[in-house]
């Protein structure tokens, strides 16, 4: 999605375990409960979130805030979770998205956090820097499941730049970065999701400290 990479996260969103949209998700892999709780040798902290799926596994991902966004599927082994989470607790950072993979116990995310769609403002402003829209499904021209980015970015004379950022699952593995050539565009992924294909995600507005 980005040209940038934010790590953080703070919202509970979208807890919805079903999607009627794209690849049908692994019903085992849907969160059923969320553990929150604090260390016995401080009383004013939190541990990291501990999410329990249907399939009894209890996994930590060692984020906060944790929010179930959806799946992408691979063709052997779990789906790559996405969720919305903050990378640490007590702090003045952003909500991000994570995609995370199960694997002994904890859940391994694929780098510190992407953009959670809406708009960005610095603390002392109220000029938007950057914003975007963020879908989840068969968003765009493929047969698979993906998170696709529409953002925008303002640069330092004031002009605003669009693109559209991609992650998906490609051999099992996860593959991100901006597209290139013709983009994308959003009226046709809006009709997509008008036909159950894809979601958008609730974007919210932030502050970036």
């Amino acid at each position: 999605m980005m040209s940038r990479v934010l790590p953080g996260v703070v919202a509970l969103l979208l807890h919805g375990a079903a999607a009627s949209f794209g690849q049908a998700p692994s019903p085992g892999w849907v969160p059923v409960r969320f553990i929150h709780s604090r260390p016995p040798t401080d009383s004013q902290a939190w541990n990291p979130d501990t999410i329990v799926f249907r399939n009894g596994q209890r996994l930590t991902p060692e984020l906060w805030a944790v929010a179930y966004v959806g799946q992408l599927p691979r063709t052997a082994g779990p789906p790559y979770l996405v969720l919305a989470a903050m990378g640490c607790y007590d702090c003045d950072d952003m909500t991000s998205i994570y995609v995370t993979l199960p694997s002994k116990g904890r859940l391994q995310t694929d780098q510190k956090g992407y953009y959670y769609p809406g708009a960005i403002r610095p603390l002392q402003s109220d000029t938007v820097f950057f914003r975007s829209r963020l879908f989840l499904g068969r968003c765009l021209d493929r047969s698979t499941d993906a998170l696709v980015w529409f953002q925008e970015e303002k640069d330092s004379v004031g002009r605003w730049h669009h693109e559209v950022y991609q992650v998906k699952v490609e051999k099992d593995t996860i593959q991100h970065g901006l597209l290139h050539g013709p983009l994308p565009q959003l009226p046709v992924t809006l009709a997509r999701v008008r036909s159950g294909l894809c979601r958008e995600i609730k974007g919210q507005n932030q502050v970036e400290y």
